[in-house]
Parts: structure tokens; C-alpha cells; sequence
């Protein structure tokens, strides 16, 4: 899960006048390609605690971007760092209070991984200890200077937000209550936060129920939730990547969060008023890059009065449409592809229509240029059959199979007697 570039976020750049503006707590490579397509109007400031990773990206960043070195946390508060190695030790240095109970992740896999791997880790460059995910071990910001965002905001005059990402490998939760004010006084449109699936029922935990609460609390819906597995060190499972991290099984463990603002649902209408049309089209392109085309249309259509102002909504339509269909080259529009929806088109049913058998198979036989649409059909009709056919062939195997176990064993039971006779008989011989 993440955002990614798609040709309507590219039509909304154009468009748009106003900045579009990414805060991006825990930086570590950089602002997402999927907000870099706005361009010069892109406006970014993003926060790492990894002073080289921070020098890395501000050497090579050709945008409007700044990043800013230090640790992100609570107002007055000193800041604890990571799961992992160093920064837990961190955490135990300065003797502050946990922002979890319950963690698991000193008994998984990965843990161990680095474990038997850190004088390799030690060795390595800070950009390399920054690849394997062992930042905490890199040259950082003073944990006991930590920036409180809320006050950054206010110190900056930043008045106007369209994005938040938070991904600190720790005070996530606390960086997002201290700015839960903000998210509606600057209006925010959309927050991206890694979230635990472990925890306690304390309200003070980064948990995703705590932080579910408050984004609702706040105006927001989830719109997606990924998840990460580990597995622990008594039975490991093979890392995704090519270092200690993720497994290909285990518990589910850690993933992002994605929460949206959705002014088209008839209880935020109210709300969607007091957000300009060009808030509304970065509403829908934030809506894009997450794959939810559906409801970045919901945007045009139902918001359409305002968003035509500056935004050809015929034409973003028809961008949804195609990102929709995969950007084919034979996309459908949009009018067309919702017409297809409206006289309940074969080509929406995944399994074929629950009635399509007493209409009748598709044949191709006879069309010698068939359409797309019957394509479809024929493609789901085939999947149909065939997942018919496996069943009923499966099952015959199961069958022949049992008559076969019955028959062996009569065969068998029959071998053994004549054994047992032939021993018995055994010193002569009968012709």
C-alpha cells in the first residue's frame, strides 16, 4: 500500500494555483514520488532524526522541500525513538516512559537476524546502516531536543495542510494528538500513520484503536489499512526484503493507516463547504493516488458546481475512468463505463452474473470480431466451467481413490492368508 503517481494527480498539478503541502514525519528517502508530480507548486517540509540521511536528501532535492534534522514528539517531551537496538536503549538512557505495553518484537525473528549480524551492522556507512533499516545506529539528532509540530506550525505561519505522513518507529500517536487540533484549523485533507495491531486497552498506547478514535474524533475515515507479519525467533519465517524485516508469515504486527477526509458523504456536506474548490481537487487527487478512484469521482460529481470552476470535470472523469480500467488503451469513459454499470453489465461480476446460465453461454464461434464485453463474458464463463469441472474431477479422484484403498486392502488381506499358508507348509513341496 502506498500512493502512487496516476495521470489524474498529474491533470489536478495543472491546474491548481494554491501550494500543495506535505508534512512527512520521518522522512527516510524522501517525499513519495506520488506527491512529487505537483511540481513547483509541491511545498514540503520533512522531519528525519538520521542527520546524514537528512544531508543525503537536501543535497540532492530539485523541488521545494525542506528537511529538517531532529526527532519529532510531545510538547516539552524527550523523545523515544524506535523498537530497535539503540534506540530502545535511548529510551532506557533517559528514562522516559513507554509509548506501548505489550511488545512483542524483541522476541521475533528480525530481532535475532540482528543480532548474529551487528558487526556487519557496526561496520557500515550510515546510508547503508539506513537501507538496513538500523538507523538508530547512525549519527542522530539529541533525542532530549525534540520538536514539537504543533509549535513548528505555529512558529512557520503554516496555515494550510494538504497531507500528513507520520512514520517514527515510535511517538507516532503522540506526534498525532499533539496535532489533532491542527488537522482541522489547518485544514488537512489526508494523514497516512504506521499503527500497531498490539498493545493494551490504554488510551495513551499507539494503538490503532487509539489512533481510529481520534481520527474519527477528528473528522476523518480510514480508507485503508495494510499489514505487516513477523514471525518470532523459535520458528522464523523468510524476510521479504532483502534484510531483517518483514516475513512471509507470522502474526500481523505493524502497517499504515491511511485516513481521508470524505466531504462527498451527505454528513460532511456542511464541512466540504468551507474548503475552496482547489482543496476539493487535491481532496480527489489524494483520493487517486490511494486507488480509490470511486471516491475521487464522488468528489467531482457530487461537488461538481464548485470543483468546475477551475477543474474540467468531464475530462478528470474520464481520467478516473481509465485509471479504473488499468490506463488501457481501450478504456472506456466515464460515461460510458458507468453505463456498462447501469444496464448490469456481465463485465462487473468477477464470477459471471448469478443468472447468466439460464441466458445462455457466449459464443464465439459465429462473431468473428467479437466486443470487449462479450470477451469478458467468455473469459468469465471459461473460469466458470473450468472451476466447475476441478470440483467435479476432484471429487471423482476422492472417489476412485476410496474404491481403490477398499480394493487394496481385500487384495491385501487375501496375499497375507495365502503367505500364512505357504509358511505353514513350508519344509515340502506340493505340485
Amino acid at each position: 500500500m502506498g500512493a502512487q503517481v496516476t495521470r489524474f494527480s498529474e491533470f489536478v498539478a495543472q491546474h491548481i494555483t494554491a501550494p500543495f503541502r506535505v508534512i512527512d514525519v520521518g522522512c527516510s528517502g524522501g517525499i513519495a514520488a506520488a506527491w512529487r508530480v505537483f511540481g513547483s507548486k509541491l511545498h514540503a517540509i520533512g522531519f528525519e532524526p538520521n542527520f546524514s540521511e537528512c544531508r543525503r536528501l537536501a543535497a540532492a532535492e530539485t523541488l521545494a522541500v525542506e528537511y529538517v534534522a531532529g526527532f519529532v514528539g510531545a510538547a516539552g517531551g524527550i523523545a523515544r525513538a524506535g523498537f530497535f537496538g539503540a534506540a530502545g536503549e535511548i529510551a532506557r538512557a533517559v528514562g522516559t516512559k513507554k509509548c506501548w505495553s505489550r511488545n512483542p518484537s524483541p522476541r521475533f525473528s528480525y530481532e535475532r537476524s540482528q543480532e548474529l549480524r551487528r558487526v556487519e551492522i557496526e561496520s557500515m556507512s550510515d546510508a547503508d546502516k539506513t537501507s538496513f533499516n538500523a538507523w538508530e545506529n547512525t549519527e542522530l539528532a539529541d533525542p532530549k531536543q525534540v520538536i514539537a509540530l504543533s509549535e513548528f506550525l505555529h512558529a512557520r505561519t503554516i496555515d494550510d495542510i494538504d497531507f500528513v505522513k507520520i512514520d517514527v518507529d515510535g511517538e507516532d500517536f503522540e506526534i498525532l494528538r499533539d496535532i489533532e487540533t491542527d488537522l482541522g484549523k489547518r485544514r488537512a485533507l489526508g494523514v497516512q500513520i504506521e499503527i500497531n495491531y498490539w498493545g493494551s486497552d490504554n488510551p495513551n498506547d499507539h494503538t490503532l484503536h487509539n489512533v481510529d478514535r481520534l481520527m474519527k474524533r477528528a473528522g476523518f475515515e480510514l480508507m485503508d489499512l495494510s499489514q505487516r507479519r513477523y514471525t518470532t525467533r523459535l520458528l522464523p519465517g523468510r524476510y521479504l526484503i532483502g534484510v531483517p524485516a518483514e516475513t512471509d508469515r507470522g502474526r500481523i504486527y505493524q502497517g499504515d493507516a491511511v485516513y481521508i477526509r470524505d466531504l462527498a458523504q451527505p454528513d460532511w456536506l456542511d464541512l466540504a463547504e468551507d474548503y475552496p474548490a482547489e482543496k476539493l481537487a487535491k481532496l480527489a487527487a489524494i483520493f487517486a493516488a490511494y486507488g480509490l478512484t470511486d471516491c475521487a469521482a464522488e468528489i467531482l460529481v457530487e461537488l461538481r458546481e464548485r470543483v468546475e470552476t477551475f477543474l474540467p470535470v468531464d475530462e478528470g472523469l474520464d481520467l478516473l475512468a481509465a485509471q479504473a480500467q488499468g490506463d488501457a488503451p481501450d478504456a472506456l469513459s466515464y460515461a460510458e463505463f458507468t453505463a456498462r454499470f447501469e444496464a448490469d453489465d456481465e463485465a462487473f461480476y468477477v464470477d459471471g452474473k448469478a443468472n447468466s446460465a439460464a441466458e445462455g453461454d457466449v459464443d464465439l464461434s459465429n462473431i468473428p470480431n467479437p466486443t470487449k464485453n462479450q470477451l469478458w463474458c467468455k473469459l468469465h464463463q471459461l473460469e466458470r466451467d473450468m472451476r466447475v469441472q476441478e470440483e467435479f474431477w476432484r471429487a471423482r479422484v476422492q472417489e476412485v481413490e476410496a474404491a481403490w484403498q477398499g480394493k487394496k486392502a481385500a487384495y491385501e488381506e487375501q496375499l497375507a492368508g495365502l503367505k500364512m499358508g505357504l509358511r505353514t507348509n513350508a519344509p515340502g513341496r506340493e505340485h
